[in-house]
């Protein structure tokens, strides 16, 4: 006892002087910054900073959670433009990483983890950056490999702190609740009429024509600025939503997700995204037939579709009746200027790939071909257009057959993991997580049809899921391994 007493004033007395230098650092870098008139604000927000560093620091399994929530929402990119704040997402990946050497480096014992996924990824990393050798526009090529060098990095320190199904879960909350708070205030603009306000960037509008009828017509473009991708978001988060209104441990947590389910498809309506649309629409079906089984899941769901239903706006049903417009025996395709600048951009995209069909332009190069492919055609279009108005026809064009064939075995690998994901977890007894493999999947396929109408500007939604789909497998390896064992003891003992 005298011992440890003695050991206990001793290292108080040794964090005296921890102590303060921390306390002379802070006065000296408070000092300086009061005698350089320092914004107030950021003093206030230093030591706040500093402190929550130090946590997802040391928590590094909570930090890749907040990680991915601050990407999934575009908050860090929001951050920067209307608010002059640091890149939160370099911060958060930077102290993440370095755990990440830590515990690799610092114990011996732990490895990383890896999966074929990650091998396809540095193979679509390495046909970028051979497009910086030929491309006509190296600069854009070489903008494009740092972009998913970052995409890459979260993926990497996703799955390999992703580890446990308590771990998942919270993820997929903060998910829902990054969904929630952006459709909610999405919904807060449509009851009030007031699109003047876009909450600190969180809740931007673009007003544009939705029908032949419907001019001038606010569409909610989120964080990111952009409605098709606000809607693409959301159609990723409404399987997951009613996963966990079905699933979730709690009554409590049931009613926030089916709230956070109401408020995404809120924001999936007033996006006015018709490939939105159509990708919902397909992510419902294919859950509905996973869950048909159970009679009382497609008794929740009629309700909540005829609801959304009665409140959809009249200009949500005016949009999605234009996509008869979309029929070959429509001759009216090219009444509409968005439709006429999109088959556009898509046909310019397949004369690309025709000329270009092993390596393509390069990545991020489309835009520099652009004008020049609609001036040869004659055809009158903008010619001012940056990328192709679908992801598939953009990779054909920028990488080829080479890059069509990395991408799809990526997502091949993907979807093989959300099924492998569902088959360990059922055979671990885990039921609620093998449920979660159907729900990604869905929003997944979701995601996939919607990106045959987007350009790929926004891919970090992609690589987002390929990183969850990854991380659950290989939770569910280890729950599966931790099963096989119990449930051969009563054979070897009998």
């Amino acid at each position: 006892m005298q011992s440890q007493r003695t050991l206990s004033v001793w290292n108080t007395l040794a964090a005296w002087p921890a102590r303060a230098a921390l306390a002379a650092i802070v006065s000296i870098v408070y000092g300086y910054s009061l005698a350089h008139s320092v914004s107030t604000s950021l003093l206030v927000l230093l030591p706040i900073a500093l402190v929550l560093g130090a946590v997802l620091f040391m928590r590094p399994e909570i930090g890749v959670v907040v990680l991915l929530g601050v990407r999934w929402g575009f908050f860090s990119e929001a951050g920067v433009k209307f608010h002059q704040l640091p890149a939160i997402t370099t911060l958060l990946s930077g102290l993440i990483l370095a755990a990440l050497l830590l515990r690799r480096f610092g114990k011996r014992d732990i490895a990383l983890l890896y999966d074929s996924a990650t091998w396809w990824m540095l193979g679509y990393l390495l046909v970028i950056c051979l497009g910086i050798w030929y491309a006509r526009s190296p600069g854009d090529a070489q903008s494009m490999a740092i972009e998913f060098a970052k995409d890459l990095l979260i993926y990497l320190l996703l799955i390999n702190f992703l580890s446990s199904t308590r771990e998942f879960e919270l993820s997929v909350y903060v998910l829902l609740g990054v969904g929630a708070l952006l459709g909610t205030l999405t919904l807060y603009q449509e009851i009030t009429r007031n699109y003047s306000s876009d909450f600190g960037g969180l809740a931007r509008m673009e007003i544009a024509q939705i029908a032949e009828s419907v001019h001038d017509r606010a569409r909610a473009s989120g964080a990111i600025g952009d409605p098709n991708t606000y809607c693409q978001q959301f159609v990723v988060l409404v399987p997951l939503g009613i996963w966990a209104t079905l699933h979730a441990r709690s009554l409590r947590a049931r009613l926030a997700a089916g709230y956070a389910t109401f408020a995404c498809l809120g924001g999936v309506a007033l996006s006015f995204s018709r490939g939105g649309y159509l990708a919902l629409i397909v992510a419902l079906a294919l859950l509905a037939l996973h869950i048909r089984v159970n009679i009382r899941y497609l008794l929740l769901l009629l309700p909540l579709g005829a609801l959304i239903w009665w409140l959809m706006p009249a200009e949500s049903l005016a949009r999605f009746g234009t996509l008869e417009e979309l029929l070959p025996s429509n001759q009216g395709i090219y009444s509409e200027l968005s439709y006429r600048n999109r088959f556009v951009s898509m046909q310019t995209a397949i004369d690309m790939f025709v000329d270009h069909p092993i390596l393509g332009v390069g990545g991020g190069n489309y835009g520099y071909y652009y004008g020049s492919y609609v001036q040869q055609s004659g055809v009158l279009a903008d010619t001012s257009a940056t990328v192709a108005h679908s992801y598939y026809l953009e990779i054909a064009a920028e990488h080829g057959l080479l890059g069509l064939f990395v991408i799809g075995g990526i997502i091949a690998v993907t979807l093989s993991r959300l099924r492998a994901a569902q088959q360990l977890f059922t055979q671990a007894g885990a039921h609620r997580m093998a449920e979660l493999g159907p729900a990604l999947r869905a929003g997944l396929i979701g995601y996939l049809v919607a990106a045959a109408f987007l350009p790929g500007s926004y891919t970090r939604f992609f690589w987002l899921q390929v990183s969850l789909a990854v991380a659950l497998a290989a939770i569910a390896r280890r729950a599966a391994s931790a099963a096989a064992p119990a449930a051969q003891m009563p054979k070897q003992q009998g």
